[in-house]
Parts: C-alpha cells; sequence; structure tokens
C-alpha cells in the first residue's frame, strides 16, 4: 500500500484512528482511478475531509469524508459495507 499521506496522519492523530481505517479503504477501493486532470482520485476524498477537519470535524465526519464515493466506486458494495 502506498504511504498515508501526512494529512491523514494529523487528522487521526487529533480525532481517532478511524480516519487511518477510512483512507486504508478508499484508497482501495479507487486504486487506479484518475480525475480527469490526470490527478489520483483519491485526492478528491483527502481534500473534502482536509477542509472539514479544519472545521473541526469529528473522526465520524473525517471517515465519512474519506469514504464519501468509495462505496459507489466499489466493485462489491456488500463487502464493503461489512467493513464499515
Amino acid at each position: 500500500m502506498a504511504k498515508i499521506p501526512k494529512q491523514v496522519t494529523e487528522m487521526a492523530s487529533a480525532v481517532g484512528p478511524k480516519v487511518k481505517q477510512a483512507y486504508g479503504l478508499a484508497r482501495h477501493v479507487h486504486e487506479g482511478q484518475k480525475r480527469k486532470t490526470g490527478e489520483e482520485y483519491i485526492v478528491h476524498p483527502i481534500d473534502v475531509a482536509s477542509m472539514l477537519f479544519a472545521m473541526g470535524a469529528d473522526e465520524d465526519v473525517l471517515s465519512a469524508a474519506l469514504l464519501h464515493d468509495a462505496l459507489e466506486d466499489s466493485d462489491n458494495p456488500q463487502e464493503m459495507r461489512d467493513q464499515i
């Protein structure tokens, strides 16, 4: 797995470990996806979570932000639901 981005590590340190777990699942689901700009798709959920973190969001909200597109992009939505 790729190195966990600094923003995710900082968020998890501040609010709790679920953030890293959510990142890992989102990273797995979005593996290989690119935005129209060519940027890795996972950058978008990290950016959303970072904005919410700056507003004081808690662990559950940040985890939801990281996973907000993951379910619809998953090859096996039921397995993903079980992991959440």
